[in-house]
């Protein structure tokens, strides 16, 4: 089990992190998986970004309550942009969309359902995506999240019979066998701070750029 985090960026302020895949965002005292926060040795920080026990990638944490407090500010506000990289079944119909459904969480069964219609209990999700790379049944994707709610991106992608190569829950059990992969390929690739905030400690931060730089499942579509 992965149990080490590379550092891709850190200062006094922010660090930010490649999370490997079989780690959570959060302590959670009912799973016995390791925790970002514990790895790292430091509980007090805050989990800015965060991502799904089994999707890997940059992921950002403040290192202080006074600075998780600005972060959070930003994302609300739209002014952090994280961009995704994922490996669909299928060819999309269409090559760049920004697509809406309903998600309703199921709690007990620790998955959520769509829906095209608003329906009691659901939220609103908006997902953009582009296609980058066609190539033995499989799409690269790029994917921005407008919404950022639980299991989006796999649940939205499936919705559109498009589900993530490898993803457990909501994928295709044929190509995941043939492919022997059970972890979704999807990975949060590229992280931007577009908030022109003058007024905080942290305005040092505007057009910065991260991106990771390696995706791990880059090289499945070129096989064959």
């Amino acid at each position: 089990m992965e149990s080490k985090i590379n550092i891709i960026y850190e200062d006094s302020n922010i660090l930010i992190i490649n999370k490997p895949i079989k780690m959570l965002s959060h302590i959670e005292n009912r799973n016995q998986l390791p925790d970002v926060l514990s790895v790292l040795r430091h509980p007090e920080y805050h989990v800015i970004t965060r991502l799904d026990t089994n999707t890997t990638g940059l992921m950002l944490l403040a290192k202080t309550k006074e600075v998780a407090s600005i972060l959070s500010k930003w994302m609300r506000a739209g002014m952090i942009h994280k961009t995704y990289l994922a490996l669909a079944v299928g060819y999309f119909a269409n090559p760049e969309d920004t697509v809406e459904a309903y998600l309703l969480k199921d709690s007990e069964n620790s998955v959520v359902r769509l829906s095209h219609m608003p329906i009691e209990g659901a939220e609103k999700i908006i997902t953009k995506y582009k296609v980058l790379q066609e190539k033995n049944q499989l799409s690269l994707v790029e994917i921005e999240l407008i919404t950022g709610k639980t299991h989006q991106i796999r649940s939205h992608l499936a919705m559109l019979k498009n589900p993530l190569l490898g993803d457990p829950l909501y994928g295709n059990k044929k190509m995941n066998q043939q492919y022997r992969l059970n972890v979704q390929c999807l990975v949060s690739y590229k992280l931007c701070f577009e908030a022109n905030d003058h007024s905080t400690s942290l305005d040092y931060l505007f057009e910065k750029k991260f991106v990771l730089p390696k995706i791990p499942f880059i090289d499945i579509i070129e096989k064959k």
